[in-house]
This record gives C-alpha cells, structure tokens and sequence, in this order.
C-alpha cells in the first residue's frame, strides 16, 4: 500500500505532458510543413513586382504572402479545429478522464454527460 501513493502522483503529474507531447506537437510539426509548402507556391515575380512598385517588407507580406497563402491559412484552421475533436479517443482509451479528472477534455464530458448521466438534453446543449 505505501508504494501505490506516489506511484499515483507519479502518473498524475506526467499525463499531461503525455497528452501534450502527443496533442501538441505532431500536429505543430505537419502544420509547419504545410505553411513552408504554402510559402514556396508563392511566385516570385510578384514580389519582384511589388520591389518595384516600392512597397515595403510589411506591404509585401501583407499583400503578397499573406494573400496568397490564405487558403494555406484556413485549411490549418480548420485542420486544428478537426484535430481537438479528435482527442476523446485518446483520452478515453488511455485515462478515461483519468485520476481526478486531470485528462477530462471537454469531448470527454460531453460523452460522460450524455451516455454515462444519461443527460442527453444538457450534453446536447453545450
């Protein structure tokens, strides 16, 4: 018994960065990859032509680069949007909420609200 305690708090505090490391930086890594591939498809006649129409550093980034790579932009939002719904499979499989509900991501409460309470009306509206 007197092994069990800190055996516990050992997993409690590493969880986290368990989830961390595999919620945070796989998907910070290929969106970076995606935003360099973005980056290179600009052309670069037209930054040529905006050197010479005597536009600044801030004028070409804001009108050529960041207007070009706007779809590059969105599909990375609505990539990382999709990908923190994801994380109930994680979480549940893995820790179920975990010890004192230190991995009870909010898919997860919705999933207890609605199917374990049987609160379907409140899991619903939030």
């Amino acid at each position: 018994m007197g092994l069990y305690r800190p055996y516990a708090i050992i997993i409690f505090r590493t969880k986290r960065y368990a989830f961390s490391l595999e919620l945070r930086w796989f998907p910070l890594l290929l969106s970076m990859v995606i935003y360099l591939a973005g980056m290179q498809g600009v052309p670069t006649h037209l930054y040529e032509a905006c050197e010479l129409d005597g536009a600044g550093a801030w004028r070409r980034f804001l009108h050529v680069t960041l207007s070009m790579t706007t779809p590059v932009i969105f599909f990375n939002l609505l990539m990382g949007i999709i990908g923190s719904w994801q994380v109930f499979t994680n979480a549940f499989v893995i820790t179920s909420g975990g010890p004192a509900n230190s991995t009870l991501f909010y898919v997860l409460y919705l999933y207890r609200q609605g199917w374990e309470y049987f609160r379907m009306g409140y899991a619903s509206a939030r």
